[in-house]
């Protein structure tokens, strides 16, 4: 199952990281190799199952540790489809000190506010919650109110109750690569994107790409200003160029098609959603399935994908209506 850890990855596309971002400074002070492609992490600290969950992941030793009182060291989470040649984006850990949870958030808090600065505690039915944002990243610290049946988990490890749990969300996406930046500077607008308000460069640093989108999304850049409400190819139709949540470059080899999913008014307000399905990056993975625009009319993306679906020479798949409930 992991046998893409005995394949040493390709680097990825550098990342264009906003200067001065304090999350990435601390995790680059406590020694946490980020922006190493995961495959690379794997292949230097292994994989484990995790203590308490049932999970594998890449533990990750940092040197000084994130906060006093870590129970193990900061964790990536191993899945199946998971690109070796890109950096894992979260890590967690939980940070206990004493069977009180709340003096655990606090003296978390309190040993990241210098590199990070103040944050307030936020308490809501017994969760308390503090988080810091830089750009894309964030850091989030939580307690959670003591259950009622414990969990496997808490049984396995039941400091777990009291804990301060530790999620950390790194914002990479990679940087355009020389080729990237020849496709947009002559890039071939096909449509305006009906997604509307189209999202800014500004929006867009602060805004995470998921895992699934990690191949496919990248940093913002000014190169991308003129495409960011479009929906544009690539010299030669090369590639996709699209912005939906993220800016996105698809090679056009891996475009297997399009689809438009079609909802009628019932419960929800109806609308329409345009799909790239996409080859899987390896056998076995799963496709991937990217939202390249939304439209509140059911029949708002049916000429659109068809356009898309002659534009590359792949087919368009137009879904019966159904009701949206």
């Amino acid at each position: 199952m992991l046998s893409w850890l005995r394949r040493r990855p390709a680097e990825a596309a550098p990342p264009a990281q906003p200067p001065g971002n304090r999350i990435h400074a601390l995790l680059d002070a406590v020694g946490l190799p980020w922006r190493t492609p995961r495959g690379r992490l794997a292949e230097r600290f292994g994989t484990v199952p995790h203590p308490a969950y049932t999970q594998t992941v890449i533990a990750v030793p940092t040197v000084p540790p994130l906060v006093p009182g870590l129970l193990w060291p900061l964790g990536a989470a191993v899945w199946h489809d998971a690109p070796p040649d890109l950096p894992a984006i979260s890590f967690s850990s939980v940070a206990w000190l004493s069977a009180d949870a709340g003096a655990n958030i606090r003296a978390c808090v309190a040993a990241l506010a210098g590199p990070l600065g103040t944050v307030q505690i936020v308490e809501s039915s017994g969760v308390r919650r503090a988080q810091w944002r830089d750009g894309a990243a964030a850091l989030t610290l939580t307690t959670w109110p003591e259950a009622r049946d414990p969990n496997p988990a808490n049984q396995r490890e039941p400091r777990l109750a009291q804990a301060c749990h530790i999620a950390i969300e790194t914002g990479f996406r990679q940087g355009l690569s020389a080729r990237e930046r020849d496709w947009l500077a002559h890039a071939v607008p096909l449509a305006e994107n009906p997604s509307r308000p189209p999202p800014t460069l500004e929006a867009l640093q602060r805004r995470p790409a998921a895992e699934a989108m990690l191949e496919f999304a990248r940093s913002p850049d000014t190169a991308m200003a003129l495409l960011l409400g479009r929906i544009s190819r690539a010299p030669a139709t090369e590639a996709l160029i699209f912005c939906h949540g993220q800016f996105c470059m698809v090679p056009a080899e891996r475009l297997e098609g399009f689809s438009v999913e079609r909802l009628l008014p019932a419960k929800g307000s109806g609308g329409a959603t345009l799909l790239a399905r996409l080859s899987p990056a390896r056998p076995g993975w799963l496709p991937p399935v990217l939202t390249l625009a939304s439209d509140p009319s059911p029949d708002g993306l049916t000429a659109l994908g068809e356009r898309l679906a002659a534009e590359f020479a792949r087919p368009c798949e137009i879904s019966p209506y159904a009701n949206d409930v």
